[in-house]
């Protein structure tokens, strides 16, 4: 998953998906992004076969770093957490977010990526 998304809203603007970003963002400017993250989901997810997940899964969201810097892990990952969870629902992958369905959430840090900087997101 990118670590951000563009959305059009006075004019074309790019938004990152991190918690300091969210906080800040006009409602119906993070439901657009959440929208905008779900049909993202949805394009990846179209790859394999439409079906219901055998509950519970447990997600892995493996961070990738664009700089040397140090960063929060869960600053850049619980976004694309809510917003992956949502997603899943919203998709009739599973049927609900609570811990019965999705009952371990694990944040990594993957490294550094000049160029490949994302959120990669597994599910078991």
């Amino acid at each position: 998953m990118p670590l951000s998304i563009e959305l059009w809203v006075k004019k074309k603007k790019k938004y990152s998906i991190s918690m300091n970003t969210y906080r800040n963002l006009h409602y119906q400017v993070s439901n657009n992004l959440k929208i905008a993250y779900k049909n993202i989901v949805k394009d990846q997810l179209s790859l394999y076969p439409k079906i219901k997940l055998d509950t519970p899964i447990t997600l892995t969201f493996i961070f990738y770093n664009w700089t040397k810097h140090l960063s929060d892990l869960e600053n850049q990952c619980s976004i694309h957490n809510k917003f992956f969870q949502d997603s899943l629902v919203e998709l009739w992958y599973i049927d609900d977010d609570n811990y019965n369905f999705i009952n371990k959430i694990t944040y990594v840090y993957g490294g550094y990526r000049k160029n490949e900087w994302c959120v990669e997101i597994l599910v078991s």
